[in-house]
């Protein structure tokens, strides 16, 4: 399928949540970097599934106590959110 697959995008991302969920923060991490930075290139950077996974980096920052990193992310998020799916879609609630 390739690196930029959206596909494997998702395998990625699949992994750094396991590590993510394990308390494994470091090593989730540059997953969820990498996940972000190819879903911007290939959905777009306003794409409801980048705005996901940045989600994902953003929580992961939090959960490392980089909280400056994580409030850009998030209210970057919610914006985006806010204009992708509209104010009273249940994600951006």
């Amino acid at each position: 399928l390739g690196l930029h697959h959206p596909d494997t995008i998702l395998c990625t991302n699949n992994l750094g949540t396991c590590y993510f969920q394990q308390g494994k923060y470091d090593e989730a991490e540059p997953l969820f970097v990498d996940c972000v930075k190819k879903c911007k290139a290939v959905l777009g950077h306003d794409h409801p599934t980048t705005i996901f996974y940045t989600d994902h980096l953003a929580k992961c920052y939090s959960r490392q106590g980089k909280y400056d990193k994580a409030e850009l992310l998030l209210v970057e998020c919610l914006e985006k959110r806010k204009v992708a799916l509209g104010p009273d879609h249940p994600d951006t609630l």
